[in-house]
């Protein structure tokens, strides 16, 4: 189990999620996958806003009804709920 994340870092490139903690140590390490053409993942540095234990996702073409473990994000112009992190289902 992690205890305490300081930084996730998303490598557009690589495809990857980092999770270091606050001594800089790589703690975990996973591929991910990223927004396409049309709606791209936003480049900068955000923080955690909100966390949810399970919610409902829905955009464009697509509704989820449960999706678990939702990190969304804030900072920048992101309004809120626009960009989470979480578990493909």
């Amino acid at each position: 189990m992690i205890d305490m994340v300081a930084a996730l870092v998303v490598d557009l490139s690589e495809q990857r999620l980092l999770a270091y903690d606050p001594a800089g140590g790589l703690i975990y390490a996973a591929l991910v996958s990223t927004g396409r053409s049309e709606s791209p993942t936003p480049v900068g540095s955000f923080h955690v806003d909100r966390k949810y234990q399970q919610t409902p996702m829905e955009g464009r073409g697509y509704r989820m009804p449960l999706v678990r473990n939702v990190m969304c994000l804030a900072g920048g112009d992101l309004a809120p709920d626009q960009v989470c992190v979480h578990p493909a289902p």
